[in-house]
Parts: structure tokens; C-alpha cells; sequence
């Protein structure tokens, strides 16, 4: 049981923090915000202590976790006081552990708040992790409201459409994310690409697998629906295995794209360069698109930098595959080591590999996936070789490599190493369906998501063929899933066309295709632009910022958590047919 006075600890250390990064002070003030930093450490490890003691004997290591941090911390304090270094040099060199202490608190709090959370009933996974992401966009828009996020200042509108579209992966700007906000604010737009990538609701079980140790029923349910998993055990473990992942593949993508870059413009320090690397693979992975580069990867900097432009295309690759994807193939890697691996020897089979095989829809979103890209590839290549925006690259490679570039970005990435405005029409079209399909289920990306895309043009051949069931992969796929894949298709358009039909009300000096780009764009979570984004009036960027929530939550996820479901009924109606020509 928390302390009492844990609530207004936390209310307290949420505004030091925010008062702290979020305003400019001088060097008085700021010695007093060290000093409430300081005593909230005290009285946070004092607060752990007090649970620590009431707590049964099997309980006590949890609150011993929470307090680690805090004690290492008035360690530190005590070493530099013994040392000599005087109080005021103690806190000013115990800073930056001060404010990890808050946030690990903070988090720790977010955690223990989703835990009542999920122990309330009737509440669908869909509506937890919708709000989810309006609280990440609330939070957010506060934060890049804060005069320390940016250079001039913003307005509402702007930090909300900026926030939205961090937490949604869009990637789509009204701003010049690198000059228009400060390293606060790139830190807090990092902060929301990521959050937004893998959701509250893993971070929040991430930091119960450590303070809590198991999940609960509805927990499960919550993890198991979001994650897209089969599985309904040991799924705290399966969302520590989702964030490890993530961090290990965004971490080694930084290491290769920071030994590829020239000199950056804004300076060549370590810690400049390994920000840009980190900002740009956390953004690839998490299929955002947000780019410290003016001009995004057409910038001079980086136009011809093959390596980097390989890097992040395989980054939005991986992240739009989806984890049970990335899971299931090696495990099946992992299958076919240990039977080679054992097929010479006298050792028996190793039995946990046992019946290992890549799942139908591990098959559905591979095939999927590679056969659009490759068509996307192609006909990229094909159509832009004459124009100027293949002609500038003079190598075989770089036109190679811009043209898989411009078939895996509209897949719900939003980077672009060409002009987007120079593009033939034939090109924008094709941009505009593959950013419309987008990425994989369960992953980083937006879209209806490559396997309803695949249901669907399956259930056109069935049609055509006259089969009354539909296979694929030697396996028959269920009619809830086509129904379901109808549906999302369905409502995708309607949100789509409603949107371009209010936005051609709204700003009627665009161009049909413009807007029609944008808003394919903004419900796919892509972020690819023709130039007009900065464009929109107030009202048009508050139509986007809804599309782009929509189409980060998923339309037919958020209407059936809001819809009451019915129990079917215990008779059938006699059946009879409708035309259909």
C-alpha cells in the first residue's frame, strides 16, 4: 500500500519538472529547484522504506527496487559533501541524477496508475489505448508549448499538430523540427516518437515486469490485443522482449548512420552527432519520418548518402513488419539451426524447436510486404529514370537505391530523398496506395495494413474464381477475418473522402491531389508531404490532427470499443440473396 502523501509528491515533483526544463532561470532560482529536487530523493527513499517495512517478507524486494535509484543518488550527494565539494557544487554536479530520479518516479506512478486502471470493468483494450495516446498528445503539446522547447515561440494549434503528429508516427510538419525547436524540444519529440511507436501500454507493462513481477487477467487481455499476440501467458515478459528489441535495433541503426555522417551543420561535437544519429534511427524504426534536416533526407547533407538512405529504409522495413512477426521468424531460424545442428549427431532432436513454422500470418504479411515493395521499386525506377529527380544521382547504385527508397518510405514512413513536388503524377498515385496500405499489423506503421490489403484482393480471385472458401499457405482463412478486413477497408475510405471533402471547404486555394496526398498521408501515419502541410489554416490542421489520431488508433478498433457488442442470437433468419452487379 502506497503512502498517503505519495500523491502530492508526485503533483509536486510533476511541476518542479516541468518548471525546471521548461523555463528559463537564473542561476538563484535554479539552486532552489535543486535543493526541492533533493528533498523530494529524501523523501521518495523514506516513502520506499516505510513500504518496505509494512510489506510480507515475499513482497519486500519490490519497493527495494524503486528505492535503488534514490539511494544511489544521496550516495553520490554524500561523496561529493565528503570530498569537499561543498553543497552548492553537490547539487549542481547531482542534476541530472535529480531529474532521473523524478522521471523514474514518474514513471513508476504511470505504471501503478494503469494497474488501477486495468482492474476496473468494462473497459475495452481499444479505449485504454486510445486514450492512451490523447494523454501522450495532451502531455506533449504542454511540453512544446514551454518557451524552452522552441526558438520562437508556437502556437497551440501548431504544438498540439506537432504532438499528434509525434505520438501518431506520422511525421507530417508545419514546422522546421530542426531549427523551430530547441534540443528540449527535439528530446521531447523524440520522447513522443517513441511512446507513440510502442505505446503507453508497453512501456507501462515494461516497468511492471520489474516492480511487479506478473500481470493481471485484464492486463493480459490489454497486452495480448495491442501486441497482436496468440499467446496469453507471460506477456510482461513478452513486452520486455518488444522494448529490448526495439532499443537494440534503433541503437545498432545510430551506431551505423552516426559513422556515415559528414559534418553537420549545427556542429561536429560527439554528443551533436550521436543525438542526430539516435533522433533519425528512433524516427526510422518507429516509421515517424521527423527529420533534424530542413529538408528532410533531400537535404544537400544527406542527399547522397547512400549508406544512410539504406540504413533507414531497412529500419522502416523492420518496424513495419510488426514484433510477432520479427518473433515467429526466428523462432523458426532458431528451429532450423538446432535440426541441422542435430541431424549430425547422435543427440536427440532438441524437443522446445519441436513443430516451429512460420505462422500464415507470418507468410501473408511477408509475401505481402516483398511483393510491394519490389512492384513500388520498379515501377519508381521506370517512371522518374528521364526526370529530374532520378537524373541528379549519376550512378546505377544511387538510382537503384532512391527508387527503393521511394517505394519503402510511403509505407507509413514519411522520410523522402527526392523532391516530393517533382514527382510525375503517375508517381503520386502510386504514393498515395502504398502509403493507403501501409505497414504490417501490430507494428510501428499505420495504413489498413498489408495483411487486410492481402485479404482483400484474395477474396476478389475467390470471387472471380468461384470459391466459396478462401485459402492460402495450404490453410483456410476464417470469414471473420475477411468481414473484418471488409470493414476497415470500408471505413478507411469514408474517414478518407469525409476528410478531403471538409479540407476542400476549408482551404479551397489546394488542389484536389494535394489535399487528397495529406489526408491519405496523415490517416496512413506516413508523413509524406507535396509542400502544403505548413500551408493549412487553423482549421485544416485541426481536420489532420483528427485523421491523424484516427488513423493511428485504427478506425474499426476505436468504433467497436465505443459500439456495445451484442450477443448473437440463439435462432438463424432464413437466408435469401441480394443483387449484386
Amino acid at each position: 500500500m502506497r503512502n498517503q502523501f505519495h500523491p502530492y509528491l508526485i503533483y509536486f515533483s510533476l511541476f518542479l519538472l516541468l518548471w525546471d526544463v521548461g523555463f528559463k532561470h537564473t542561476a538563484s532560482v535554479h539552486s532552489y529547484i535543486l535543493v526541492a529536487y533533493f528533498g523530494i530523493i529524501i523523501a521518495s527513499f523514506f516513502f520506499e522504506i516505510a513500504d518496505f517495512l509494512k510489506l510480507p517478507k515475499k513482497d519486500k524486494w519490490k519497493p527495494f527496487l524503486r528505492g535503488i535509484l534514490p539511494f544511489l543518488t544521496l550516495i553520490s550527494v554524500g561523496y561529493l559533501l565528503s570530498q569537499g565539494f561543498g553543497f552548492t557544487n553537490a547539487m549542481n554536479n547531482s542534476s541530472a541524477l535529480f531529474i532521473t530520479n523524478v522521471i523514474l518516479l514518474l514513471s513508476i506512478e504511470i505504471g501503478l496508475f494503469s494497474d488501477r486502471l486495468y482492474s476496473k470493468k468494462d473497459i475495452k483494450p481499444s479505449i485504454v489505448l486510445a486514450g492512451s495516446f490523447i494523454f501522450l498528445i495532451v502531455v506533449g503539446t504542454v511540453l512544446l508549448k514551454l518557451p524552452k522547447a522552441t526558438t520562437q515561440g508556437i502556437t497551440w494549434v501548431d504544438a498540439a499538430f506537432t504532438a499528434t503528429s509525434a505520438v501518431s508516427v506520422t511525421g507530417l510538419a508545419i514546422n522546421d523540427t530542426g531549427k523551430s525547436f530547441t534540443f528540449f524540444g527535439h528530446v521531447v519529440i523524440l520522447l513522443l516518437i517513441q511512446l507513440g511507436g510502442l505505446s503507453m501500454l508497453v512501456f507501462t507493462s515494461f516497468f511492471s515486469y520489474f516492480f511487479k513481477g506478473k500481470a493481471s487477467y485484464r492486463e493480459n487481455t490489454y497486452l495480448s490485443d495491442f501486441l497482436g499476440s496468440d499467446q496469453f501467458t507471460d506477456l510482461l515478459g513478452l513486452a520486455r522482449k518488444v522494448v529490448v528489441f526495439t532499443l537494440a535495433m534503433e541503437t545498432l541503426g545510430a551506431i551505423i548512420i552516426y559513422f556515415s555522417l559528414p559534418v553537420l551543420p549545427s556542429g561536429n561535437s560527439f554528443q551533436e552527432r550521436l543525438f542526430f544519429s539516435f533522433f533519425h534511427a528512433v524516427s526510422s524504426f518507429c516509421n515517424a519520418g521527423f527529420s533534424l534536416l530542413g529538408n528532410n533526407l533531400y537535404d544537400p547533407l544527406l542527399r547522397f548518402n547512400y549508406v544512410i538512405h539504406l540504413v533507414i529504409g531497412f529500419l522502416l522495413v523492420f518496424g513495419g513488419l510488426g514484433y510477432a512477426i520479427h518473433f515467429n521468424i526466428a523462432d523458426y531460424i532458431r528451429f532450423k539451426y538446432y535440426r541441422l545442428k542435430f541431424a549430425f549427431s547422435k543427440a536427440d532432436f532438441f524437443t522446445e524447436y519441436h513443430n516451429v513454422r512460420l505462422s500464415l500470418n507470418s507468410k501473408m504479411v511477408l509475401y505481402t510486404t516483398i511483393i510491394l515493395i519490389f512492384i513500388g521499386w520498379i515501377f519508381f525506377l521506370v517512371a522518374e529514370w528521364n526526370r529530374p529527380t532520378l537524373q541528379e544521382h549519376t550512378s546505377i547504385f544511387g538510382k537503384l537505391v532512391v527508387s527503393f527508397f521511394g517505394s519503402v518510405s510511403p509505407r507509413t514512413a514519411g522520410f523522402n530523398t527526392v523532391d516530393m513536388a517533382g514527382l510525375s503524377t503517375p508517381v503520386v498515385f502510386l504514393t498515395i496506395m502504398l502509403m493507403w496500405v501501409g505497414a504490417s499489423p501490430a507494428s510501428t506503421g499505420g495504413g489498413i495494413k498489408t495483411s487486410t490489403f492481402a485479404v482483400a484482393v484474395l477474396n476478389i480471385w475467390h470471387s472471380l474464381t468461384g470459391r466459396q472458401k478462401m485459402h492460402f499457405a495450404q490453410r483456410e482463412i476464417e470469414q471473420s477475418s475477411v468481414n473484418r478486413a471488409f470493414a476497415i477497408i470500408s471505413l478507411s475510405l469514408i474517414i478518407i473522402g469525409f476528410a478531403i471533402i471538409v479540407l476542400s471547404i476549408l482551404e479551397p486555394t489546394m488542389t484536389f491531389l494535394s489535399l487528397a496526398f495529406e489526408v491519405f498521408s496523415a490517416y496512413s501515419t506516413v508523413g509524406l508531404s507535396l509542400g502544403v502541410t505548413a500551408a493549412f489554416s487553423d482549421a485544416g490542421k485541426l481536420v489532420l490532427i483528427i485523421v491523424m489520431f484516427v488513423g493511428r488508433v485504427g478506425i474499426f478498433s476505436l468504433l467497436s470499443g465505443l459500439l456495445a457488442h451484442r450477443e448473437p442470437p440463439v435462432y438463424d433468419y432464413p437466408e435469401d440473396s441480394i443483387l449484386i452487379n
